[in-house]
C-alpha cells in the first residue's frame, strides 16, 4: 500500500523471497507510471518515513509489468530475483580494517563484493542481519557495540571511524591481528613477497571463528628496522613474533606465494625447538624463484606488489609511466596503498626486492611433517613447477588441493573461502 500510494508507481506488489536458505527477505515490485522512472534506492529512502524498518523492503525491483498465470492473477513464482550486485559502489578499502568489513559485510549479506560507501541496508540488510552483523564484528576486532552502531554507520567507511579508525603504523606493523579472539591456537599466515598480509582478512568467511588470525608482515614498513639478509634469518625472527603470542605448539602456519616458503622455513626450525607444528598449509609456494637468473628492478617489483594487493592497472598503463607516475595512479585508484605515502610504498618496493633475494638464495632444510598444499590451477605457463618441487625436502605427506584461479588471485574472497573450509576439515581430523 506504502509503494502504490507513489505518484510515479503504477503498479506494486510485495512479497517474501528465501533465495539463500534461511533468510527471508521482503522484496517490492513496482511497475512505474508511463513515461517516468523509478530509481530503487531513492524509493526506498522515501519508505523510510512511513514504514517502521521490519516493514522495509530489503530490495525494490522495477518491471515493465507484473507477471500473470493465465487466469490472470499475480504469478508470484515469475517475479525475478533481486540482484543486489548492481547496486554496489567501486570504492575499494584503504585500511586493514575497512578490508575486513568489506569482507564481513559481503560474507553476512550474501554478496561477492561490497564497496566501503555502499549502505548495509540498501543492499538487502535488516535488523536480523545487522545483529548478525555486529556479533561478527565484535568477535573479529574485540570490540563491544550495539546494532545501533550499524544503525547509525551503516557503511563500511563510517563503520571503521566508529571502530576507532585505523592507524597507518598498526597496519603495518610486524603482527596484525586480523581476528586476535578465539579458542583454539591460532593461524599464523605469513606475508607474501609485497610484505603485507592484509590479504588473508578473507580467510575469516572459511575458518570457523574459534580459530583466531595473526597476519605476520615484514619488518621496515613502519619504522626503521634492519632488513633479514637470509631467509632462515627472517624466519626466525617471526618464529620469536609468533611465540610471544603462542609460547607452546601446535602451531598453525600459513602462506601464499614467498610466504609458504617462509612459513615452511619456520615450520622446520620450529620442529627442531621440539615443538608441534599441526598445520603446514602453503598456497601455490615453490621453493626456487620463477624469474629465473633475472632479479626484478623497482619497476618490476612495484608491479608485483600491485598484483599481491589487488590493483588491477593493465599491463599497458604500468609499461608506459616512469615510477613516479606509476606511485600516482596508486594513489588515484583508492586502493589498500592509497594512504600511505611515498616512502612507505617505496619501502615496501624495496622490501619485494630483497625478499627476492632472500628467495633466490634460500636452500630449504627438512622438514619432519605434513604439507597441506593448494595449488592454483589457471593462467599457468606448461613448465610451471608442482607441489612434487617439495618432495626431495618433505619427510611427510603432501596433500595436494586444486582452486579453480590464477596464482594472483589465491587471496580473492572465493578461493579463500575453500581454502578456509579445507583447512577447517583438516584440523578437526587432527584435533
Amino acid at each position: 500500500a506504502a509503494l502504490a500510494r507513489h505518484p510515479h508507481i503504477a503498479q506494486a506488489t510485495t512479497t517474501v523471497r528465501t533465495d539463500q536458505p534461511g533468510e527471508k527477505r521482503l522484496i517490492g515490485y513496482v511497475v512505474p507510471t508511463t513515461g517516468t522512472t523509478i530509481d530503487p534506492s531513492t524509493l526506498r529512502r522515501d519508505l523510510a518515513g512511513s514504514l517502521p524498518d521490519y516493514m522495509l523492503p530489503a530490495a525494490i525491483v522495477v518491471l515493465d509489468r507484473l507477471p500473470l498465470t493465465i487466469n490472470g492473477k499475480l504469478d508470484h513464482k515469475a517475479l525475478p530475483a533481486p540482484d543486489f550486485t548492481t547496486i554496489t559502489t567501486d570504492r575499494v578499502p584503504r585500511t586493514p580494517r575497512e578490508e575486513i568489513l568489506c569482507r564481513l559485510f559481503a560474507d553476512v549479506l550474501g554478496l561477492p563484493r561490497v564497496g566501503i560507501d555502499d549502505n548495509f541496508f540498501e543492499l538487502g540488510g535488516h535488523s536480523l542481519l545487522a545483529t548478525r552483523l555486529i556479533s561478527r564484528i565484535q568477535s573479529t576486532f574485540g570490540v563491544r557495540h550495539t546494532i545501533r552502531t550499524v544503525f547509525e554507520a551503516p557503511t563500511v567507511a563510517a563503520l571503521a571511524e566508529r571502530l576507532n579508525s585505523d592507524d597507518v603504523g598498526e597496519a603495518l606493523g610486524t603482527l596484525l591481528p586480523l581476528r586476535p579472539q578465539g579458542s583454539r591456537p591460532p593461524l599464523f599466515c605469513v606475508h607474501p613477497a609485497g610484505g603485507l598480509s592484509w590479504c588473508y582478512s578473507g580467510l575469516m568467511s572459511g575458518l570457523t571463528p574459534d580459530y583466531p588470525i595473526y597476519g605476520i608482515q615484514a619488518r621496515g614498513m613502519s619504522a626503521e628496522e634492519p632488513r633479514p639478509t637470509t631467509l632462515e634469518e627472517m624466519a626466525a625472527d617471526y618464529v620469536r613474533t609468533l611465540r610471544g603470542v603462542q609460547p607452546e605448539g601446535p602451531y598453525h602456519l600459513l602462506g601464499w606465494s614467498y610466504g609458504g616458503v617462509v612459513a615452511y622455513a619456520m615450520a622446520a626450525q620450529l620442529r627442531r625447538q621440539g615443538q608441534e607444528v599441526r598445520l603446514l598449509a602453503m598456497l601455490d609456494s615453490y621453493p626456487e624463484t620463477q624469474f629465473g637468473e633475472k632479479i626484478p628492478g623497482d619497476r618490476e617489483a612495484l608491479k608485483l606488489l600491485l598484483d599481491y594487493v589487488g590493483l588491477d592497472i593493465d599491463e599497458e598503463t604500468r609499461d608506459s609511466v616512469d615510477l613516479t607516475k606509476l606511485l600516482e595512479l596508486i594513489r588515484a585508484e583508492n586502493s589498500v596503498l592509497a594512504n600511505l605515502d611515498v616512502s612507505q610504498v617505496l619501502a615496501l618496493v624495496d622490501i619485494v626486492i630483497n625478499n627476492i633475494h632472500l628467495m633466490d638464495a634460500y636452500q630449504p632444510e627438512a622438514y619432519d611433517g605434513d604439507v597441506l598444499f593448494f595449488t592454483a590451477t589457471e593462467g599457468k605457463v606448461e613448465n610451471w613447477m608442482s607441489c612434487d618441487a617439495w618432495a626431495e625436502y618433505v619427510n611427510g605427506q603432501v596433500e595436494n588441493h586444486l582452486i579453480a584461479c590464477e596464482h594472483t588471485k589465491m587471496t580473492d574472497p572465493e578461493p579463500l573461502r575453500k581454502i578456509g573450509d579445507t583447512i577447517t576439515r583438516y584440523l578437526s581430523e587432527r584435533a
